[in-house]
């Protein structure tokens, strides 16, 4: 099934002579590291969408670039001929850039195909098809077939030891519409310095405030809880286009039920970063707990997910790129910046 591999200037051939006798063109891309049930189905279904099917393959850097220097577990020439050997495959070709959007701008199909996991508006290269009259569609995929749950599975039963996944952080991450951030020690780093006039002054993370933007882009909203009081959270809040804002929280669980029931969320769809103990009430309630790596122990214990990245200094950042990610949205968000 070699003969099916082919580069990209022999492709570009294949469709102009397709669409010149007007059948159609379906192009989906992805690593297909270890080929499993959730793979095969979504092919077969993205075959029937038109008269052509061509699938990108990832090269070893480019998957590299996204899931890690433990990724692919297969060198990419065999990624590309298991996948050719698919009879619903027709042609296949790889790419080493983080996404496809150059190889489609290239060949320009009728038809994009992804994954139901990936939001409408951050599919890469939708504007490009649709700009030609073509259409993107998106195919529901099967909860659970994933490359890191098999390799969970081989290492569990052979190694006798499991490895450290964030299957179950992603799962409740991708459910997320609102995050809540505390201040002291999250937005900053804890310290509060006062001039001699008694103005308090708190220093912020630019990455943090762009990460905060970039979420916010991408549908989920930001809501600021604090026990504290200070005219400086107001002006950073506005700064980042953060409406919601709860100073002087004595009781912040309160405060929290009286968030669900204005914006009309469940519990597993907010996400909460602390650093300390009085957090910890309302992270114990949300769907997805989070500390930054200088918080307490004892809250570090009993959270979701603790940030590499300190308290002011990356931490939130970290957090909106973990949900973003999760969610399918962070190419889309970034790509304007990695042209």
């Amino acid at each position: 099934m070699r003969e099916k591999i082919k580069k990209w200037e022999e492709l570009k051939e294949v469709v102009e002579k397709a669409k010149g006798r007007g059948k159609s063109v379906v192009f989906t891309n992805g690593c297909f590291d270890l080929i499993h049930v959730g793979h095969t189905r979504y092919l077969e279904e993205a075959k029937r969408c038109g008269d052509i099917f061509i699938v990108a393959v990832n090269s070893d850097s480019s998957v590299r670039a996204i899931k890690g220097m433990n990724r692919p577990i297969i060198p990419e020439e065999q990624r590309a001929e298991v996948v050719a050997a698919l009879g619903c495959v027709d042609y296949v070709t790889t790419f080493s850039e983080p996404d496809p959007l150059r190889l489609i701008t290239y060949l320009k199909p009728t038809y994009l195909v992804k994954g139901g996991d990936w939001a409408a508006d951050s599919i890469i290269g939708k504007e490009v098809v649709e700009a030609e009259g073509g259409k993107v569609i998106r195919i529901p995929v099967i909860e659970g077939a994933a490359t890191t749950n098999i390799v969970q599975v081989v290492v569990e039963r052979y190694c006798k030891e499991k490895i450290e996944v964030k299957k179950g952080v992603e799962e409740k991450a991708r459910l997320i519409k609102l995050l809540i951030l505390d201040v002291d020690g999250v937005m900053t780093d804890g310290r509060i310095i006062y001039t001699d006039g008694g103005e308090e002054i708190k220093a912020f993370d630019v990455k943090d405030g762009h990460g905060v933007k970039l979420l916010m882009r991408g549908g989920v909203d930001v809501a600021i809880l604090t026990g504290r009081e200070s005219r400086v959270v107001l002006h950073r809040a506005n700064d980042l286009g953060i409406n919601m804002v709860f100073q002087g929280a004595k009781d912040k669980l309160l405060v929290f039920e009286e968030i669900l029931k204005a914006k009309g969320l469940k519990e597993e769809e907010v996400c909460y970063l602390g650093d300390d103990l009085v957090d910890a009430q309302v992270m114990n309630r949300v769907g997805l707990s989070i500390a930054v790596s200088d918080a307490h122990d004892e809250l570090k214990g009993c959270v979701d997910y603790v940030t590499k990245g300190r308290g002011g200094r990356g931490a939130v950042r970290e957090t909106c790129e973990l949900i973003l990610k999760a969610q399918g949205k962070w190419e889309g968000l970034t790509l304007r910046y990695r042209q």
